[in-house]
């Protein structure tokens, strides 16, 4: 496209200009070529660095299956404004790469930033502490999780999993 003969030939200077060239790959299915252009112009300084800018990077670098890069900047993002949702997100991009010690560091930022849909991060406990092993701590977050209307039918299923797991490990809960 005449953009991205222009971004090569760096005739690109504005904001505008490179949020364009951005979304034009983002939308054409080009997710982390989208990502890093944003990347490259937030550092540069042409893109200006708020939360809204951070998260979009986060949310394009997420669709690239870049989850690292996708928490990382989820993280940041959150952190601008203590955002419960952004956090949440950080805490999902987490689960996708089997960083579970860090997801539950993002999913109880969450619930301190007063995220709204609770349960949801609750079972995302839940099944973090899960995979680790941690059995007590699997099960109290599955409990808060069946609180929630919205997840308590998928709670009680994974509490019967959870109990049944740490039975068979010689713990009692």
């Amino acid at each position: 496209s005449t953009m991205e003969v222009a971004y090569k030939q760096g005739f690109l200077e504005t904001e505008s200009q490179v949020k364009t060239l951005a979304q034009l790959y983002a939308t054409n299915g080009i997710p982390y070529k989208s990502a890093l252009i944003q990347e490259k112009f937030i550092d540069d300084g042409i893109i200006e660095k708020t939360e809204l800018a951070l998260s979009n990077m986060a949310a394009t670098f997420r669709n690239a299956k870049e989850y690292e890069k996708a928490a990382k900047y989820y993280g940041i993002a959150a952190s601008m404004d203590k955002d419960a949702e952004l956090y949440r997100k950080q805490a999902e991009a987490y689960m996708a790469i089997e960083r579970f010690s860090d997801a539950v560091v993002a999913y109880n930022k969450a619930i301190d930033a007063g995220v709204k849909r609770k349960g949801i991060v609750y079972m995302g406990i839940a099944e973090a502490n899960f995979y680790q092993e941690k059995w007590k701590e699997a099960h109290a977050a599955i409990l808060e999780a069946k609180k929630d209307r919205n997840t308590e039918r998928s709670a009680k299923a994974w509490e019967g999993h959870i109990k049944d797991t740490a039975q068979r490990k010689g713990v009692t809960l």
